[in-house]
């Protein structure tokens, strides 16, 4: 996983009521710098197709099928005990249908953006150290203001949600943005 990757420590540096550790040094905001299917591509799909900080486009192998559409926002996970910790953000690529995609786009340099354009529907396209997979995911795409990534809400299902899903919408600790870390840079602090 590369991509965003931004750190902070804990204010107090307290022991963490998990473990009894000190959490130091954590990244807040991670994430891939494209899509899942981007990684798996073809080098002929790759070339055809394109990719930037913001959206991909990327041309399936199969040409009947067509380019399928991403882009890129953040899915944030409230960290409930970590002092001015508040948040913990994936940055995630989201799968929009073709016209979802031009909707955004007649609206990208639009400083009312966030107000004019109705959330979409989008699929995760993003593979995050989450068991089931998070990929395919169902999700809502919020629009904010030029300079912010949209905000992706990931839906919670009848029954028991994905844990993703119920981390951000109960929040997490600052043990279980350790947890992360370790998911990801393989060593928890």
């Amino acid at each position: 996983m590369t991509g965003a990757d931004s750190r902070a420590s804990a204010p107090d540096a307290r022991p963490c009521p998990t473990c009894g550790g000190r959490h130091l040094d954590l990244a807040t905001a991670m994430g891939s710098g494209s899509p899942h299917a981007w990684d798996l591509a073809s080098a002929a799909q790759r070339d055809a197709g394109e990719l930037t900080d913001d959206v991909c486009f990327l041309p399936d192998a199969d040409p009947d099928r067509g380019t399928s559409y991403f882009l890129r926002g953040e899915v944030a996970l409230p960290v409930l005990d970590a002092g001015d910790v508040t948040s913990f953000s994936w940055s995630v690529w989201v799968l929009l249908s073709g016209e979802s995609l031009e909707l955004l786009f007649e609206h990208w340099d639009d400083p009312d953006r966030a107000d004019r354009v109705p959330p979409v529907f989008g699929l995760l396209a993003s593979e995050l150290p989450y068991e089931p997979s998070t990929l395919d995911l169902r999700a809502v795409v919020h629009t904010r203001e030029p300079g912010l990534v949209p905000r992706i809400e990931v839906e919670r299902t009848e029954g028991e949600p994905h844990p993703l899903a119920r981390e951000q919408a109960e929040g997490i600790t600052w043990h279980r943005v350790a947890e992360l870390n370790a998911a990801v840079y393989g060593e928890l602090h």
